[in-house]
């Protein structure tokens, strides 16, 4: 294949094979899992819905390199938690901006950000599972913790797919009764938010109709792709229901124009030209610059509409403003000057409000999805169609906010209120976090915090001191129902903005200056963490997670008791503190110990229910049975300690754990139930057996039959198109998937499986391999393909195991590794043998894959004499020389001296042995030990005259069978010192003819 896609026929679809939905089993696999990942990060806790974890939180997760290293472990090592393999995720998000990380939390003060947010989506042989993704949230601190992870996953039990003849998406749109559709997309279905559907191939796509009978509709379906049934549907028409009796336009602000008077704002980001000439926008001050040639009088005109927002007036042109000016001017625009015509005034309303609810949002993260890169947001005002009089809407399908000229008793709907709200399910488009009631509750909330006033839609019903609704209510959280206030998503959505309204009175006390800015900040960062349209005791999670500054929640955050107070209002709860103290290790813990040395573990000690009794950290060890010591850590700063396991001799089996006090009287241990479990190490170090660069041949083989594409031993072409640039260790040679010319450029896997195998390795005493690989689909998706990693350990290389299957592409070259020991991954033994597979299995597609920097380490423990007399005599860190000792064979490297130059340099050993030296002149040089100097091998020319002709063989057949020395040197081709039979062939080759 050459990576080009395939299109296929709208009437082939795939259809389900099995599709058997997760039940107890996997759920008791789940609850398994969870409990692996507690005892490697305690104090973990996670959030079931139903029989789902969607949400993981508390205390870290697990640390990293970077954010994405960080999460990228995290999902090897415990996605297993939510019910899918990691083999199932794909880096990236399910987003209308597809995105892989998000930053989070803007610190105006440093310039960054508090959190990356990284999101997975799920996949089925290369099919999307319908909103199924997992987001993991890092805190941008030096260990990279994990502080929280969203799920929607789905655990599709042994659903397969296969293709199938099946109708067509035509055939199934024509069924919804619209009239315009989008191109229908295959997904997996398996439910949505807290629903669980048997999995079955779908088709989702979007459609709309514009008839008068039923009225405007924008909805998004999901059908199954083999009967046409309609599995699932939502409008796409966000809208306010604005009821009462209002007669006035309204102005920029939190109420209508019969409560304030109209005032003079800039008109940032205007769109202004010269008439036939140049167009510009304004900046956010409303100024403008326009370039223009001559200085002969010209007509200037400015625009309704600008860069971010696209006014539409539905009820006639839009107002254009003009006047003609000698350069450079100044001219001066005063859109709806006059003040007179409320068509004017919705125009001019719903402009200067969208540009202040879109700064607004971008100063909590100027980093927003959607809303940093969006121009030219539709902004439709005095309609009379559709759903008008009386209401306002967001459009999912085409990404328009819309309003009504007044009628039936209620006036234009074109103010800051309803376009805040309106704005706000826009921008909840784009994070994919969810509308209905909590999409309502959220859009409150962009109305409010931005004039810090709970009530929408002031002046509809005539009075200027109440609104539509308001966020300053007590409406309490029901399990079903939604709320006190009501089930209908507007009124449910009044419990999420009466919690954040409570969380604000609770911090006016004690963020008096801050308090807006702090709340503001955490609102409009939950969104990117929230999925699906419920409002639960998940928000508060995400809440306090997104305020805390040590990677645990669980010991409290800067605001928690704001946060829990405003929630607990309205009868929601936030997670409970974590009960005394938490233990965790950074940079964990150690697999084995290096004899004779003491080994130094960073401890962390954080604060739950109860604050940490400095002094009582304490390390108990025992390294080879009998009864436990003990010994204090030591503070390193922070929440942060150093404990010292002593030495440990390669005999021993060292056994330890940790206790620490709190100031309420609990005492925390690691692992938890210590002394009854406790944390080991092996004595010994990793000593390395191979180390290939590959830039020779070690003997590995290629074997399978791919249509084209094996694996070949070669510096890198870069071709750009998937393959990587270079090698990983820059030494320049790598294996790697092809290695086309440059020309050629077709350097993936086509149409099977290649395979390239090591040669055996002994490690019979278990070990460490390392590797890097690579794999990417240039410009395509992965679909079928794969890059896997086997390991046999029996003598015929048979038993292969499947250890490793590699289907997330990424621009980079990678780091795995894999143990090898007893109960470790792959069992000890003296026959090791690897092989790395690429496959080009599915559709048309590219997968390019590549390994380097092998390294094979063997475990040992040896250990030199013990015996000491407390003297250093060359730097030993070890053993030294003298005392009850053997006498050692050196003290220094001149005491190795044996006077001969050509064999190198001896040295004396840390522990006294003399080591032999290597040839100094190695290379094209030869050693005349005579001068103790290293001399350029000849090149066949005596005279020399600059070629290599009949009088030079003249002066070579003097000096044949010579030392290589004086007149002679030239005639020592290959370098052995004599002018030998070896030069000759070496001069005969050069030699160029006669004089």
């Amino acid at each position: 294949m050459n990576g080009c896609r395939v299109l296929v026929s709208a009437f082939l679809v795939l259809a389900l094979v099995g599709g058997a939905v997760g039940g107890e089993a996997d759920t008791f696999n789940q609850k398994a899992a969870f409990q692996r990942l507690q005892e490697v990060q305690p104090g973990v806790q996670a959030h079931w819905t139903g029989e789902r974890v969607t949400r993981l939180y508390g205390r870290a997760i697990g640390q990293g390199i970077t954010a994405t290293e960080a999460t990228d472990r995290f999902v090897a090592d415990h996605v297993e938690v939510f019910g899918v393999s990691s083999a199932d995720l794909v880096a990236g998000s399910t987003l209308q901006e597809d995105v892989y990380t998000q930053p989070v939390m803007y610190d105006h003060e440093t310039g960054e950000y508090k959190f990356t947010l990284v999101y997975y989506s799920q996949h089925q042989d290369g099919i999307p599972v319908f909103r199924s993704e997992l987001r993991v949230l890092v805190a941008n601190q030096t260990d990279h913790p994990v502080v929280l992870a969203v799920s929607t996953l789905r655990d599709l039990g042994d659903f397969n797919a296969e293709a199938t003849v099946s109708r067509g998406a035509a055939t199934v749109q024509a069924n919804t009764g619209m009239e315009i559709f989008s191109e229908a997309e295959t997904v997996i279905w398996a439910g949505t938010e807290d629903g669980v559907a048997e999995p079955r191939l779908a088709l989702t796509f979007t459609g709309k109709n514009t008839r008068t009978d039923q009225g405007y509709e924008a909805w998004r379906y999901v059908a199954d792709a083999s009967t046409g049934e309609i599995l699932h549907r939502e409008t796409l028409i966000h809208f306010v229901d604005v009821t009462g009796s209002i007669d006035a336009m309204a102005t920029p602000g939190a109420k209508a124009n019969i409560c304030t008077e109209e005032i003079l704002f800039p008109y940032p980001w205007a769109r202004v030209d010269i008439q036939g000439g140049s167009s510009v926008y304004a900046d956010g001050d409303g100024n403008f610059t326009i370039p223009n040639a001559g200085s002969s009088a010209v007509t200037v005109r400015s625009y309704v509409d600008g860069l971010y927002f696209a006014v539409e007036n539905r009820a006639g042109s839009e107002e254009t403003l003009s006047q003609s000016v000698t350069p450079p001017g100044p001219v001066d625009f005063t859109h709806n000057e006059l003040n007179t015509d409320d068509l004017v005034l919705a125009q001019v309303n719903i402009y200067v409000s969208g540009n202040q609810c879109r700064d607004w949002i971008l100063v909590q993260n100027p980093s927003f999805p959607g809303v940093v890169t969006e121009t030219g947001v539709p902004t439709i005002v005095n309609r009379t169609d559709f759903y008008c009089p009386c209401n306002a809407w967001s459009d999912g399908s085409d990404g328009s906010i819309n309003f009504c000229q007044p009628g039936g008793g209620c006036p234009n709907t074109a103010w800051q209120s309803v376009l805040n709200h309106e704005y706000g399910h826009h921008c909840i488009d784009f994070t994919g976090s969810g509308q209905g009631e909590y999409g309502e509750g959220m859009a409150d909330c962009f109305s409010m915090l931005p004039v810090d006033d709970p009530n929408l839609g002031y002046g509809f019903s005539g009075n200027c001191n109440s609104g539509l609704r308001t966020a300053d209510n007590d409406c309490q959280y029901l399990a079903s129902g939604c709320s006190t206030c009501g089930s209908e998503s507007h009124d449910c959505g009044q419990l999420l903005s009466g919690c954040v309204w409570s969380i604000r009175n609770e911090l006016v006390v004690t963020e008096p200056v801050d308090y807006l800015e702090i709340l503001s900040s955490i609102v409009i960062n939950s969104i990117l963490l929230h999925t699906g349209t419920s409002i639960d005791a998940q928000i508060p999670i995400d809440f306090l997670t997104l305020d805390d500054d040590d990677a645990n929640i669980g010991n409290g955050t800067p605001h928690r008791a704001e946060i829990c107070a405003g929630f607990a209002d309205h009868g929601i709860d936030c997670p409970e503190l974590v009960a005394g103290l938490g233990l965790s290790f950074p940079s964990g813990l150690p697999a084995t110990l290096d004899p004779g040395l003491p080994t130094d573990i960073t401890v962390r000690i954080q604060d739950g229910s109860e604050v940490y009794v400095p002094g009582t950290g304490t390390l108990h060890y025992r390294l080879d049975g009998g009864s436990y010591l003990t010994a204090t850590v030591s503070p390193l700063g922070g929440d942060l300690y150093q404990a010292t396991l002593p030495a440990a001799d390669c005999s021993d089996s060292p056994e330890y754990y940790f206790s620490a006090e709190g100031d309420g009287g609990s005492t925390v241990y690691s692992p938890e139930d210590a002394p009854t479990s406790t944390h080991s190490a092996r004595v010994g170090t990793l000593m390395v057996l191979v180390d290939d660069n590959f830039e020779g041949d070690a003997g590995w083989t290629v074997t399978g039959s791919p249509g084209d594409g094996d694996w070949t031993r070669g510096v890198p072409v870069d071709c750009d198109r998937g393959d990587p640039p270079s090698d990983s260790d820059g030494s320049g040679q790598c294996w790697l998937t092809d290695n086309s010319t440059q020309t050629d450029c077709n350097s993936d896997v086509d149409g099977g499986t290649t395979i390239l195998t090591s040669l055996l390795y002994d490690l019979s005493d278990g070990g460490l391999i390392t590797f890097d690989y690579w794999l990417d689909s240039g410009p395509g998706v992965i679909d079928d393909d794969s890059l896997t990693v086997e390991v046999a350990t029996n003598a015929g290389s048979t038993n292969w195991a499947l250890l490793r299957t590699y289907v997330d592409p990424q621009v980079a070259w990678r780091t795995d590794s894999l143990e090898v020991g007893a109960g470790l991954e792959v069992e000890a033994s003296a026959t090791i043998r690897l092989r790395f597979s690429a496959s080009d299995l599915g559709n048309a597609s590219l997968i390019e894959c590549g390994l380097d920097a092998l390294l094979v380490e063997v475990f040992d423990c040896s250990q030199g004499p013990t015996c000491s007399d407390d003297l250093l005599n060359q730097g030993e860190d070890r053993i030294d020389c003298g005392g009850p000792c053997p006498a050692c064979e050196c003290t220094s490297d001149g005491a190795c001296d044996n006077t001969v130059f050509c064999d190198g340099a001896e040295t004396c050993d840390a522990y006294g042995d003399c080591q032999t030296g290597s040839d100094p002149c190695a290379g094209t040089h030869w050693c005349k030990e005579s001068a103790d100097t290293c001399i350029l091998y000849g090149d066949g020319d005596f005279e020399p005259d600059g070629d290599v002709d009949l009088l030079d063989f003249a002066s070579f057949q003097v000096c044949y069978g010579q030392i290589a020395d004086s007149s002679c040197e030239p005639g020592n081709l290959n370098g052995t010192g004599m002018i030998d039979l070896a030069d000759y062939s070496d001069f005969a080759t050069g030699l160029e003819g006669p004089d």
